[in-house]
């Protein structure tokens, strides 16, 4: 057995871009991509998309090793993961973004060995901000960091007050998580504290409840699919 599942949850509708992960001006919708793209870690992890829609399911081929088709009415990825959680035999769930074509397969590979090698029953992925717009976006998540590289806070403000975009330990927070399944298992029975409600951050519950998360800093990070002009930049990188 494998210590780790990677599960990928996506839904088929989408705000900002309508049934953004069917889109498929390459040759291929986008969900085959983010999928095509975890398959050098097939050896180390099992792959298991978690959707709400065979559309999507028989879009990816063989490039899964399970399919779940799951609730139709979540509200969050961690939702419908949680749904599948007894069909999954890893002790370990790595969570990636469906609209996440272009992650790097090496910055998984060593959040899932630091997770193992660890005593955290979570961590995540953050990378240093470029710029002071990104910083100040709301947008875009701060993390900070305390000197063990474990996570004080997750904000959409441009925090820390009095500081900038490259104050020591404060990151751009990228949507990857790894967990313990037994965390997992406990997390809708997690009370949703009032830092989670006011910033609209799910990872807050673990802070709020006492359970640290570990960060694992990366140099860099490829932009995931949310607009128009993402995808039409990404069709582009994958024409060249």
């Amino acid at each position: 057995m494998k210590d780790f599942s990677i599960l990928i949850p996506a839904r088929l509708e989408s705000t900002r871009l309508p049934r953004k992960l069917i889109l498929d001006e390459t040759g291929h919708p986008l969900i085959w991509h983010s999928l095509k793209n975890l398959q050098a870690l097939r050896n180390q992890a099992e792959i298991c998309l978690v959707t709400d829609s065979q559309e999507l399911a028989n879009a990816v081929e063989d490039l899964a090793d399970q399919v779940f088709i799951s609730d139709v009415d979540h509200q969050s990825g961690t939702e419908r993961i949680t749904e599948m959680l007894p069909k999954i035999k890893s002790e370990w769930i790595l969570n990636v973004q469906a609209d996440e074509p272009e992650i790097d397969p090496k910055q998984l590979e060593n959040l899932m060995k630091i997770m193992l090698e660890g005593s955290h029953e979570m961590g995540t992925l953050g990378v240093p901000f470029l710029d002071k717009t990104t910083w100040e976006n709301p947008n875009a998540v701060k993390v900070l960091l305390n000197e063990s590289f474990e996570a004080l806070y997750f904000s959409r403000s441009a925090l820390p007050w009095g500081g900038s975009f490259d104050s020591p330990r404060v990151l751009h927070h990228l949507g990857v998580y790894a967990y313990q399944k037994a965390l997992l298992n406990k997390w809708a029975k997690l009370p949703k504290g009032p830092f989670e409600s006011c910033e609209k951050l799910e990872q807050l519950r673990a802070l709020e409840n006492g359970i640290s998360i570990v960060v694992h800093q990366v140099s860099c990070a490829h932009k995931g699919i949310d607009t128009k002009e993402d995808y039409q930049a990404f069709v582009k990188r994958t024409k060249e």
